[in-house]
């Protein structure tokens, strides 16, 4: 077997040269070449040099973990509504005029 190079539009060429061979509708063939470009396209921008493939690995680590706490609060919030401090706080803490008042 020889050891052949191809870059990866070569090899997006091949499989959609391999895919149009067959009967399947045109939509499927467009859809599919389009997502194998993008993933190859992917491949190329993140994952080539390690710098980019760790920093992108952090980033996105830190924004799916800002995401996930902001919605797992917001769940507890609605489900805890009325039975958390914020909530009740009013009822147990005097303002300033209400303990003058009462002197």
């Amino acid at each position: 077997m020889a050891n052949v190079s191809l870059n990866s539009s070569q090899i997006a060429q091949a499989i959609y040269q391999q895919v149009t061979l067959t009967n399947s509708p045109e939509s499927i063939h467009t859809t599919f070449t389009t997502v194998l470009i993008r993933c190859l396209s992917l491949n190329r921008t993140l994952f080539q040099r390690n710098a980019v493939y760790l920093t992108s690995i952090f980033v996105g680590a830190f924004a799916f973990e800002v995401a996930f706490d902001t919605a797992s609060n917001k769940i507890w919030d609605t489900m805890n509504r009325g039975r958390q401090w914020k909530d009740i706080r009013h009822q147990y803490i005097q303002t300033a005029g209400e303990d003058e008042d009462e002197e």
